[in-house]
């Protein structure tokens, strides 16, 4: 059949027979002869149990006592036995296991007085062409049917189709745990298998075994095309702990990831799903992942990813001590961005594998090695699978801060590994590939907006009409925040518009790096049980170390230190997520307990571990909990302030997105900081906030919450009270809820292409589509404080006057922080790099001075010039390069 005709069949297939690769032809042979030989084993230990008593009277004299019962059933077998002692079933039995018997006697081993056929390596000897002979009427020369095949067009099958079903029944559940296929679908004519249709192909035929089936046996092959969701779409929020993926076709609905067994009831845990892979056997699954365009072979057994993957280093490290932290992988999103991170994962059979920095790495296809694509490869296996369909166009989100090469590079990783979970026949089908597609929409926090305005019912009702918001978006790894307005367009070409122009972000205020920051204070409160058990520590990002840290805080993150961060940040994880646990936070000020964490050397027989005592002071961790995001709530004022300074807007509706947004104090920190707002503005409005006996009143019910208010606070999709009926109800069911973490990719697919309905105007890219420069860039003033001398919003390609150039260096102290505006950072909080220029520039001419221009979202280039000459067309001095971040 050729490919054209294939395509034209686009329905189930009738099949008679198999066509087996080679490779693919000696795997079944092998699993055939394996459980061929199995059944040997059980009728020769049949056989022994059913004639014993025969056995043992007849050879109870002669052999002696001794000899044992397995013994006496062959030489009775060799001695040729008296029909006339068994029944006529057992002697036909009988007779042929006596006429193979010297064909096979040298697989035939006694244990323990049993008879054990070893089945293994009969199997062996048989593919590797050692054992030629017929036995029970059944050929084993391997060479001959695969030559009988190619001289005839097919040979008959001998063996059980039944081992060749399982392999096609079980092929995802051992590529990626997905549970088992009925088997109604190799046998049902409206259902059928895509891995059969390869095979209808000229190509699939290609140097392959034709196995003609029973006359009573057929398979059924269905061809992929048959299950591609031709007006669907799938939406992918990345994100730093956890993937949500959300497919539409009707409607949407989010998708379970890594959690295989579709018969157990789901929780909304299942839908996010961990970003992490595990490596148990990487070269392995290098080697199989490459041989195929299509659905390699690869296994869970050598590559695990979402939650198996997260557990792994939890479950294993008490087992296996420091060695699973370099077999785990849960900072994919992080390193995207992480130019100086070049981290060494092992797997869990030793084999070294190193990691280049993202900007560096090389697709798998090509040689290189590409954790990303392995994450999305194992995320297109769930979404493309005979469970559920096959969809080929795909949206991504992105944090707001992410510059266009690392948004590129990682829309490319994407595209391979989805690409690679297609089936070879629809891979072939150039008409259905055209159709294949991955691209970027909106970025996160505009995302979650489009599904919160939908909500809580603030959509704009006709043209002209506007709607205000600003995004919080509190996640794993960074806090993003993004403002815009929402309106519907005069021309009708869509229902929305969402005009983004202003954005900001907190790097480090994260889910986990706040969870890290809480461990290192624990870590600092219970130093001398730390020194004593020689207990190291990774330091977090933006934290100091402290007298006498030497020994104790790595910069460096070596696998010791970085568990013991993990450990301890899990064991205060219920205090962050008031979640299982948290009753011992709530129930005093501190408390005690014992745990166990890693020493920097061996401890005895318990190899690296170390059994130690903490004092957790949950007071302290509440001060330093509320500290931090105090910080980002107040970056993210700071930063709508600057981004709707001009523009006459009357209310802004904040939307709080983000599993972290989940946690009391964030909310306690907004309704504090818009309660001063709205007294600054109105002291009347303030009073009215307050009871009578000057206590403040609970903010469900506060003056903040008028309909007339400046600011209007959201929590999370999901965590409004239904009575509020602040907007839309929820849907019902797992797999249409939005949250605070779900509504990013739910709000995506509004913004998909085709779809007319929201359309995103991006103000904060230019108009090659690249990030607008985040950083402030000055100096420090006499107090010691950061002074913004460049605003993050002056163009690139614009030359700025600096400094003076009167010495060969200077230091550039740079921020993305909105608070930078306020004159207060002190110059640790803040970043600074050394620029040097040449001793030829260096000037005490006041004309004369350093020059700043920015040219990428994290590269500056400075000169040392008069603005006179800059301003020349053919300026000629020295550029220098400097990157930041």
């Amino acid at each position: 059949m050729t490919r054209k005709e294939v395509q034209a069949t686009a329905r189930p297939v009738l099949m008679r027979s198999l066509h087996l690769k080679k490779n693919a032809f000696r795997q079944f042979f092998y699993e055939s002869t394996l459980r061929f030989g199995k059944q040997i084993g059980s009728d020769i230990a049949a056989l022994k149990d059913e004639t014993a008593s025969i056995v043992n009277k007849k050879y109870m004299f002669s052999l002696g006592m001794e000899t044992s019962g397995a013994q006496s059933f062959l030489k009775w077998i060799s001695d040729e036995f008296n029909a006339e002692d068994v029944s006529h079933e057992q002697e036909e039995r009988l007779r042929r296991l006596v006429a193979e018997y010297p064909k096979i006697r040298a697989y035939i081993r006694i244990e323990e007085d049993q008879l054990i056929f070893d089945h293994e390596r009969f199997a062996e000897d048989v593919v590797a062409g050692r054992f030629k002979e017929t036995i029970f009427g059944t050929t084993f020369d391997i060479q001959s049917v695969i030559e009988t095949a190619i001289n005839t067009g097919s040979v008959a099958l001998d063996f059980s189709i039944e081992p060749f079903k399982k392999s096609l029944l079980y092929t995802d559940h051992v590529r990626a745990n997905i549970q088992p296929y009925a088997e109604r679908i190799l046998t049902d004519m409206s259902l059928g298998h895509w891995d059969l249709y390869e095979e209808l192909t000229d190509e699939g035929r290609e140097d392959s075994v034709c196995l003609r089936l029973p006359p009573t046996d057929f398979l059924v092959a269905r061809p992929p095309q048959m299950d591609v969701i031709m007006n669907g779409t799938c939406a992918i929020d990345f994100g730093t702990r956890s993937t949500v993926v959300v497919c539409r076709d009707r409607e949407a609905r989010l998708l379970r990831i890594g959690k295989g067994d579709y018969s157990n009831e789901p929780t909304i845990q299942d839908y996010e799903n961990p970003t992490a892979i595990e490596l148990i056997d990487i070269e392995k699954f290098k080697q199989l992942y490459r041989a195929r365009e299509g659905r390699p072979y690869t296994e869970w057994a050598q590559v695990t990813a979402s939650h198996q993957a997260a557990d792994a280093i939890f479950e294993r490290q008490s087992t296996e001590g420091i060695a699973v932290y370099y077999s785990v992988f849960s900072e994919l999103k992080r390193w995207t961005r992480d130019t100086a991170n070049s981290p060494i994962l092992k797997d869990r059979h030793g084999y070294i594998q190193e990691v280049k920095p993202y900007a560096e790495t090389q697709p798998l296809d090509a040689g290189g090695f590409d954790p990303i694509e392995i994450y999305a490869y194992y995320l297109g296996l769930y979404i493309n699978n005979m469970h559920r369909s096959i969809y080929l166009d795909y949206i991504l989100s992105f944090p707001v801060g992410y510059e266009k090469s690392v948004r590129e590079h990682i829309r490319q990783s994407f595209e391979r590994g989805l690409r690679k979970t297609l089936p070879k026949a629809l891979l072939d089908d150039a008409d259905m590939m055209r159709r294949f597609r991955v691209y970027d929409g909106a970025n996160e926090p505009a995302a979650y907006a489009i599904s919160a305005l939908e909500a809580y019912g603030l959509e704009p009702k006709r043209a002209g009409e506007e709607v205000a918001y600003g995004v919080f978006d509190f996640g794993g790894g960074t806090t993003d925040f993004d403002f815009g307005v929402e309106s519907v367009p005069e021309n009708g070409r869509r229902k929305f518009i969402i005009e983004q122009f202003g954005f900001g972000s907190d790097m480090y205020l994260g889910g986990e790096n706040i969870l890290e920051l809480l461990a290192y204070e624990v870590f600092k409160d219970n130093l001398p049980e730390m020194r004593q058990h020689k207990i190291t520590f990774a330091l977090p990002p933006e934290s100091e170390t402290f007298a006498g840290a030497e020994a104790l805080v790595r910069e460096t993150r070596d696998a010791a230190s970085h568990l013991n961060n993990k450990i301890l940040a899990e064991r205060l994880r219920p205090f962050w997520e008031h979640g299982a646990g948290y009753e011992e936070f709530a129930a005093g000020d501190a408390f005690d307990t014992e745990m166990t964490l890693f020493s920097s050397e061996k401890t005895g027989n318990a190899g690296n571990r170390a059994d130690v005592r903490l004092h957790i002071d949950v007071k302290k961790l509440e001060r330093t909990l509320e500290n931090r995001i105090r910080r980002g709530v107040d970056n993210f004022f700071q930063a709508m302030a600057a981004a709707f300074k001009g523009r006459d807007v009357r209310q802004v509706h904040i939307f709080l997105a983000g599993n972290s947004c989940k946690a009391p104090i964030v909310r306690k920190l907004f309704d504090e900081y818009i309660d001063r707002q709205i007294g600054a503005i109105s002291p009347a409005a303030k009073t009215a906030g307050e009871k009578t006996d000057g206590k403040k009143q609970e903010h469900t019910k506060s003056t903040m919450q008028r309909k007339d208010a400046p600011f209007i606070l959201y929590l999370p999709l999901g965590m409004e009270h239904e009575e509020k009926e602040m907007g839309k109800k929820l849907l019902d069911g797992f797999d249409r809820l939005r949250t605070g973490k779900t509504g990013v990719a739910f709000g995506l697919l509004r913004c998909r292409k085709g779809g007319k309905d929201v359309k995103i105007i991006n103000k904060n890219v230019d108009a090659h589509d690249e990030l607008l420069f985040p950083y402030f860039l000055g100096s420090l003033n006499e107090h010691g404080c950061f002074h913004v001398d460049i605003d993050a919003r002056v163009d690139y390609g614009v030359w700025t006057y600096f400094t003076y150039a009167d010495e060969d260096e200077f230091e550039l102290y740079y921020t993305q922080e909105p608070r930078a505006l306020k004159g207060h950072m002190k110059a640790a909080e803040v970043r600074m790099v050394r620029c040097m220029v040449d001793d030829s520039d260096v000037s005490d001419d006041d004309d004369v001075g350093v020059y700043i221009r920015k040219k990428s979202p994290n590269t500056i280039e400075y000169t040392v010039a008069a603005e006179k000459a800059l301003m020349a067309k053919n300026y000629k001095g020295t550029i220098y390069t400097i990157r930041l971040g």
